[in-house]
């Protein structure tokens, strides 16, 4: 699938709010929003290491012949690993080749693998590539294993788009921790899910694997440790070591993928930017300011899922409010990655007089931002003409006032309104029942759930709605009050 031209892209985002971004009549006007080719200049600066030539003829066998007398001696390791080193960087290559043959012996595939110089580039490479698609499973997981012992920091990034598509247990169990030995907990949840899975053959490894990262970090439990990595680690807890420039090169490398035609490209790229730290909310802060629409439209979407782990990139999402094409982005991004002093901007940018799609992304935002100084704008705006506007404040306001019931009422309106989105206002109401401590009642919503991996007819999802809001009604009316929802605007 090709991407639309940049001007219909353009014509687009202004007709879902992407404004002057001005504020409203008393602010003096932004600083122009510059816009230059950050992405090309940043990889020019860090040029990519050259690939090595491929061996050939006698060389090529004499590596592959290593692979068979270490498999067939594992004491021979050692010494078959020297002479791998006098034939350079392209040895990896040829040995990589011998880890996928299946013609070999898999004691041999074992020792190609384990030949690889996991700490130099092309070894380190070449480790990835095999943990990406080689075949069968025990390779893939082989090759992890040596990069959770010994790879450097530059395979962060493809590792984590490897967690996208791996299905393998063991593998994936081997991925986290060669994550985590760069301070990266993209896997966490990979291995929470392994843990916790009775039938699973790599149970014991992940729980082995967990308890390893909790000693590593000094904390006392796995929710301690998904806390401060989905929180951004603000008590400083996690270790945050130095990058190299291979790595910060290969982020690079994932935003200049932001501008592809294919979607699969960029949705790879975006999936990996908002897996990683801080590091990557940098340089995502600089690729706000690309001269294409698409990479800086993708940057602040990136920094947004993020969540807090994005929150260096604050002052140019606040900046980047000044950018007609990317306000609405940037407003979205500056809640999801909860910038304090973005408070007052946003606010100021869901007043009558500003675009709407502006004015919907500012008040989606200050919900996530949680501040209650947003609360007075966010509940004037609850019965504002625009459902999708009113629908988003009482959204927000359920977010950041778990104790007001008047818009968790409101949100029930919305739930059979077909002029919005109802599965939005399902997810506010279930996190205000969670806010509250209402666990009868979140267990009941739950079990009204559709079965997983299957898709529910219209009908279907009708009645499951209407149970869930009689649920609510039922326990709106048990805390005093109106006990039904108040008509949705019209």
């Amino acid at each position: 699938m090709r991407r639309p031209g940049a001007a219909l892209l353009v014509l687009a985002l202004q007709a879902c709010g992407g404004g002057d971004g001005a504020g409203t009549g008393s602010s003096p006007p932004a600083p122009p929003f510059e816009l230059r080719s950050t992405v090309a200049a940043r990889l020019a600066e860090l040029p990519a290491d050259p690939a090595p030539a491929p061996l050939e003829g006698g060389a090529l066998e004499e590596v592959r012949g290593l692979a068979t007398t270490a498999g067939s001696d594992p004491a021979l390791l050692a010494v078959a690993r020297d002479d791998v080193a006098r034939f350079g960087p392209g040895a990896s290559a040829a040995l990589a080749e011998a880890a996928r043959d299946a013609a070999l012996s898999d004691r041999e595939r074992a020792a190609a693998v384990d030949l690889l110089p996991a700490r130099e580039p092309h070894g380190a490479l070449a480790l990835v590539g095999l943990v990406k698609d080689a075949q069968p499973a025990w390779v893939r997981a082989r090759a992890a294993w040596r990069l959770a012992a010994d790879g450097p920091d530059q395979t962060v990034p493809e590792l984590v788009l490897c967690l996208r598509y791996e299905k393998d247990h063991e593998t994936v169990v081997w991925i986290a921790q060669a994550l985590a030995r760069h301070a990266n907990y993209a896997g966490l949840d990979g291995l929470i899910a392994i843990s916790r899975a009775a039938d699973s053959p790599a149970k014991g490894e992940a729980d082995l694997a967990l308890g390893a990262l909790l000693q590593q970090v000094g904390l006392a439990s796995t929710e301690e440790l998904w806390r401060a990595w989905r929180g951004g680690d603000p008590d400083g807890v996690l270790p945050h070591p130095e990058r190299s420039p291979r790595y910060v090169r290969e982020i690079w490398a994932w935003i200049d993928r932001l501008r592809e035609f294919q979607l699969r490209g960029v949705d790879d790229a975006r999936f990996i930017l908002e897996r990683l730290d801080a590091d990557a909310a940098r340089a995502l802060a600089l690729a706000l300011h690309e001269d294409d629409v698409y990479v800086r439209v993708h940057a602040a979407q990136s920094l947004q899922r993020m969540g807090p782990r994005g929150a260096a990139a604050g002052p140019e999402l606040l900046a980047a409010l000044a950018e007609p094409e990317l306000a609405p982005h940037a407003a979205e991004a500056l809640g999801g990655v909860r910038f304090a002093p973005a408070l007052g901007a946003l606010v100021e940018r869901t007043g009558a007089a500003q675009p709407p799609g502006l004015r919907l992304a500012c008040v989606r935002a200050l919900g996530f931002l949680g501040d209650p100084g947003a609360l007075p704008a966010l509940r004037a705006l609850q019965g504002d003409a625009s459902a999708e506007l009113s629908q988003a404040a009482a959204e927000s306001v359920t977010l950041i006032d778990a104790e007001d019931t008047d818009a968790a009422r409101r949100l029930l309106a919305f739930l059979d309104d077909p002029r919005v989105d109802p599965a939005s206002s399902e997810r506010a109401l279930r996190s205000w029942l969670y806010a509250r401590g209402a666990t009868a009642e979140l267990e009941r919503w739950d079990a009204l759930a559709a079965p997983a991996n299957t898709v529910e007819k219209p009908e279907e999802t009708r009645r499951r709605r209407a149970e869930r809001a009689a649920l609510l009604q039922e326990y709106l009316a048990s805390l005093g009050g109106p006990g039904g929802p108040p008509t949705a605007p019209r």
